[in-house]
């Protein structure tokens, strides 16, 4: 793709104000000072062009009075004559004193003074397009000639600066891609700068446009420069272009224009034409509007040129308010066609326009000195967003919608009242995507609205998606018409916090009926997780019927609630709030071999700190304990005819579920835990309980590895009595330091499986960072039954442990 260049210098790169006299001066050179009078004579004239011209009337060099009507010149040479004039907008010249010669020995001359005259300049009314003046008689082309005449004092005014302090504009540059028709905004990037001067920007030289054309043509893209007033008010300009006079548009039917176009008929030539605006009451230059001539005519139709906007402040002074290029992206067209079952790909010459660059800039604040002399309002963007019809949906509000126009940095947030504003904006064709709190958190695609920013900041209206729309974004179109609802909600802990991870359980009981004194239904369940902004959602949630919500997280506790759906309710909230509890309940189930229901079997639960519950199963092999201590309890079975035993657990905040199995000839053994609200995973509750119970020599749990932090894992093991770490050329070994006669080496257990090196390198354990607790076992005696070796063969086992063992758990 071939991107255009933008040439023209802006303003702070080249912030150059010119006054006449600013080249050196020589050195026996005349200086020249005087003032300039308003038509009363004696009302200092300010922001007054004043211009010396020699004896054949060529204009030497020009500067602007300032704000008590002072001027200053020094002449070129002193041995000649010189004339002074008076140039204002909408008034005619004024004729000053004319000087010298002087004597070479002469330095300064006393002061001038003249007095404006206050003769206005009335410029035609045109109904009709003149003729070019080219091709024009006389009378034509002094029309044309007086109303170019005052466009060209403007352009001068903006280019000169007084002796007062300078001028400091604030100004917004900004480059901007539009679409291929150069209407709506597809990216913008925005800068502000502030400097002292009084002009806009730089073009190039006017005698190198006119030999190069104001289009350039380069390896790495095609340049489009811009004129500046040096271009419009030079000779070069002036000799390369006829002029005509132009009627007012239907817009703007108080302004009179001068048109320009090239010399000659060569279609080829690549320059600009346009029209130089002028009020026609005041005189005042309004804006200079051109196009870039010479192009292709697939460029040409996409209007590539620009315009210079001219501002008049309080004072006087002119400059220019804003600017913009319009420049095309051109892409090379590829044809694809296929034929039969052969895929031919075509590539062609052809040139299209992709997209166009605009690329311009608009003053926003001038000040002089401490004052503020001009203050740009700015356009800006008001958005008003209505409910739309239906049921009202939390979270789907007016209030806090968020909006951003598609590729620029512009966002607005809207009130209350709907309303949210951009200011300032540049004017422009913009798409606007706007969500709601709600639209945000189910992730549905922003509703999107074409925007079209004016001056006149005139209110936009929007409606925001329905309740029915967001259903269907979120689900499916089968969910609407099965009139089915989206439950959405936001699960925190006691503190208010969003809970990630938690376990979300929906039971919807359907098809209630009795029979007899029995109540039968039918029921579905449905499971979901909390993200990690503790927010979830299920689709597809039957409206007006019991629902059981059941929401449970680690370390948070466990939550139910019934509710039911209103009939009418599209999108539906229950949000939920744990409350940690310090306390757990178990329901003990009791089975025998066959799994049928077992009762009158004692169970005695002991906790921790040494509490006792004793309980006994009823006749459905069921029995109740509450208020458990949190953490790892035994629980000991005993029943006639039965073999009595203990089996260890972990007791969670909120419910608990422990399902056992007796046989007459084995001891009890663990069944399924089925529900479990937060539970340690299953393999380290024996870790756990020997922990508890002091079970092994030494037991190193997660929270001591993250405290001491070491490097490897065997640093762990250097303060456990009754092992030796040894370190021999580079290998790490743990030896018994129970039999000193032999070298007895422990051996090492990762899961629970014995691994076969019988003298390990302890280099090789697991990082700490992936471990969850480490048993040391220092004698054969104290090692798990229920550890086993590679391939499950124990026998030999213990006799290979027999100098103990280091169990690693990993998490």
């Amino acid at each position: 793709m071939r991107r255009p260049h933008y040439l023209v210098r802006l303003i702070g790169l080249c912030a150059v104000a010119y006054s006449a006299g600013a080249t050196p001066a020589a050195l026996h050179a005349q200086l020249v000072r005087g003032t300039v009078l308003a038509t009363d004579g004696a009302t200092p004239a300010t922001a007054v062009i004043v211009v010396l011209e020699n004896s054949a009337g060529l204009v030497l060099a020009r500067t602007l009075s300032d704000a008590r009507g002072a001027f200053r010149f020094q002449l070129p040479t002193p041995v000649a004559r010189y004339r002074l004039r008076a140039l204002r907008v909408g008034y005619a010249p004024s004729d000053g004193p004319v000087i010298g010669p002087f004597e070479q020995s002469t330095t300064e001359l006393p002061p001038l003074q003249f007095t404006l005259k206050g003769v206005a300049v009335a410029l035609p009314t045109v109904s009709v397009r003149g003729r070019d003046d080219c091709r024009t008689s006389s009378a034509d082309g002094q029309l044309v000639a007086r109303v170019w005449e005052e466009g060209r004092k403007a352009l001068m005014a903006s280019q000169l600066a007084s002796s007062d302090s300078p001028l400091n504009a604030e100004w917004i540059e900004y480059d901007r891609t539009l679409d291929s028709a150069g209407v709506r905004v597809r990216a913008q990037s925005v800068r502000t700068t502030r400097s002292a001067t009084t002009r806009a920007f730089r073009s190039a030289p006017a005698e190198s446009l006119a030999a190069h054309g104001y289009v350039v043509d380069r390896d790495d893209g095609t340049v489009y420069h811009a004129p500046d007033a040096d271009v419009m008010l030079s000779d070069a300009f002036t000799n390369g272009h006829c002029f005509r006079l132009e009627p007012p548009t239907d817009s703007a039917p108080e302004e009179i224009g001068v048109a320009f176009r090239p010399v000659g008929d060569d279609d080829r030539r690549r320059d600009i034409s346009g029209v130089l605006w002028l009020d026609r009451l005041t005189s005042e230059l309004r804006r200079i509007e051109y196009r870039y001539t010479g192009l292709p005519a697939f460029v040409e139709r996409a209007r590539p040129g620009g315009t210079v906007e001219f501002l008049r402040l309080g004072a006087g002074q002119w400059m220019v308010q804003r600017w913009h290029v319009r420049m095309p992206i051109l892409a090379r067209r590829d044809n694809q066609a296929t034929v039969g079952r052969r895929r031919v790909l075509i590539t062609t010459s052809g040139v299209v326009v992709r997209a166009m660059q605009v690329s311009g800039g608009e003053v926003t604040r001038v000040t002089q000195g401490e004052r503020t002399v001009f203050r740009g309002e700015g356009a800006q963007l008001a958005v008003q967003l209505r409910r739309a019809t239906g049921t009202p949906v939390p979270g789907h509000d007016i209030n806090g919608a968020h909006g951003v126009l598609t590729g620029t940095d512009y966002a607005l947030r809207t009130d209350s009242t709907g309303t949210g504003r951009v200011e300032p904006i540049l004017p422009g064709q913009y798409r606007l995507q706007m969500r709601s709190a709600l639209m945000d958190s189910l992730g549905i695609a922003a509703r999107e609205y074409d925007v079209d920013v004016g001056a006149d900041g005139r209110l936009v209206q929007l409606t925001l998606p329905s309740a029915t729309e967001l259903l269907r974004a979120a689900c499916s179109a089968d969910v609407v018409r099965r009139e089915q609802t989206l439950l959405r909600g936001t699960v925190r802990d006691s503190t208010g916090r969003p809970v990630g991870a938690a376990t979300v359980r929906l039971r919807a009981m359907r098809n209630i009926d009795t029979a007899g004194d029995r109540v039968r239904f039918g029921e579905d369940v449905v499971s979901t997780m909390s993200d990690s902004l503790g927010q979830w959602r299920v689709c597809g949630v039957p409206r007006d019927v019991p629902l059981q919500l059941r929401v449970s997280a680690m370390a948070a506790g466990t939550v139910d609630t019934l509710f039911r759906i209103a009939s009418a309710a599209p999108i539906a909230a229950a949000d939920v709030q744990l409350r940690v509890s310090r306390t757990a309940a178990l329901l003990l189930r009791t089975f025998d071999a066959q799994e049928r229901p077992l009762g009158d079997v004692l169970a005695r639960v002991r906790t921790l700190s040494g509490r006792e519950i004793d309980v006994r199963t009823d006749n459905a092999g069921e029995a109740t304990v509450r208020d458990v201590e949190l953490g790892v309890a035994t629980v000991h079975l005993r029943r006639v005819g039965y073999v009595e035993g203990t089996v260890a657990t972990e007791f969670v905040a909120g419910s608990n579920t422990l399902q056992l199995s007796l046989d007459p000839t084995a001891p009890p053994a663990l069944d399924t835990v089925t529900v479990r609200a937060n539970r340690t995973n299953n393999r380290f509750t024996d870790f756990e309980t020997r922990r508890a119970y002091g079970l092994s020599t030494e037991s190193i749990t997660r929270e001591q590895i993250e405290r001491r932090n070491p490097v490897s894992l065997w640093q762990m093991l250097t303060r456990v009595p009754s092992v030796l770490v040894v370190d021999s050329l580079g290998f790490v070994y743990a030896r018994s330091m129970r039999n000193r006669n032999e070298e007895c080496w422990l051996r090492v257990a990762i899961n629970g499986i014995v691994q076969s090196d019988a003298r390990p390198d302890l280099r090789t354990l697991p990082a700490p960072g992936e471990v969850y607790g480490i048993e040391v076992f220092a004698g054969a005696a104290t090692i798990p039954p229920t550890m086993t070796s590679p391939g499950g063969n124990d026998i030999g086992l213990r006799a290979r442990t027999g100098c103990g063992l280091i169990s690693v758990w990993t998490r």
